[in-house]
């Protein structure tokens, strides 16, 4: 063979295939009837075969020809259906997003955007994982996801944050807790507990900055929020979680801690490269919706 098969030439040679006349086919097409008699010639000499038999009055295929109509149509077929994947994934009817989220993503910035996304893009399939902070930044330097929900910014320049609604930290405790009446709580007077905290060392290191607490230890570190909601409200010890989580749990008492005591949960995405257009949608939407991102 000399030079390569153009799809164009394909598409020529399947029309008058269907229609059985160059001049019915470039009529189809909408171009003249030597150009397609001369691209089907050119795709003849190529293949180094005559595709159609000449003698009578309408072209008919020979029997090479029909072998190769059979894989041509197959082939088309493939591409035609390929390209209306890509049209709808290039119109967000179609795709995936892979998100990633800490064990804090119940809050509800996160919840809400991710409603809101679903919302506005039904037909995209959303697959979520949940790991620590620093899991999550690996697997988007490996482009395993293709977005992190995190509760604050890495720092780094591979990344890209953007924040989301600033949530306070509350320390939460049983209904029979001895701090269960206080408005306001310091350190001193809950560090001494037995604290249940999230198993995430960066949570952790946060807490400690935040509450300038730098020998804060966990007595139990635990993968679930709703589980630690559960030994606390349990009187098994106490924890501090974003106020957004324990607005619906009875079972819990909440009081504000002393200082300024705050995360901002932060959509972070790789700061070079291109984007998957799933993820763009929900950066797009994350800006658009500022600090509304609760469900109506």
């Amino acid at each position: 063979m000399g030079r390569p098969v153009e799809l164009r030439q394909l598409r020529y040679f399947l029309t008058v295939s269907e229609t059985l006349s160059f001049t019915r086919a470039a009529q189809r097409l909408y171009v003249s009837q030597p150009a397609v008699t001369s691209a089907v010639r050119q795709l003849e000499d190529e293949l180094g075969i005559t595709l159609f038999d000449r003698s009578q009055k309408n072209p008919r295929l020979t029997a090479e020809g029909r072998l190769f109509h059979d894989h041509v149509a197959t082939l088309m077929q493939g591409i035609s259906s390929t390209l209306a994947e890509i049209e709808a994934i290039r119109n967000l009817d179609a795709g995936v997003l892979r998100a990633g989220t800490v064990c804090l993503g119940g809050m509800s910035p996160f919840v809400g955007l991710l409603y809101s996304f679903v919302e506005s893009y039904p037909n995209i399939t959303l697959r979520l994982t949940e790991d620590t902070a620093a899991a999550l930044q690996h697997q988007l330097e490996e482009s395993t996801v293709d977005v992190a929900l995190l509760w604050q910014s890495s720092g780094q320049e591979l990344y890209a944050a953007l924040p989301l609604k600033e949530q306070e930290l509350v320390l939460c405790c049983s209904r029979g807790h001895r701090l269960r009446r206080k408005n306001t709580v310091s350190p001193a007077e809950f560090l001494s507990e037995h604290l249940i905290l999230p198993a995430d060392p960066d949570y952790l290191k946060l807490l400690r900055e935040s509450l300038d607490a730098p020998d804060l230890e966990p007595f139990m570190s635990v993968g679930q929020i709703q589980t630690i909601k559960s030994l606390v409200s349990a009187g098994v010890g106490i924890t501090m979680l974003p106020e957004c989580l324990t607005l619906d749990d009875a079972s819990l008492s909440t009081a504000a801690l002393e200082g300024d005591c705050t995360l901002t949960p932060v959509l972070l995405y790789r700061a070079s490269g291109v984007l998957p257009r799933t993820a763009q949608a929900l950066i797009d939407l994350a800006r658009s919706l500022g600090d509304d991102h609760a469900p109506a």
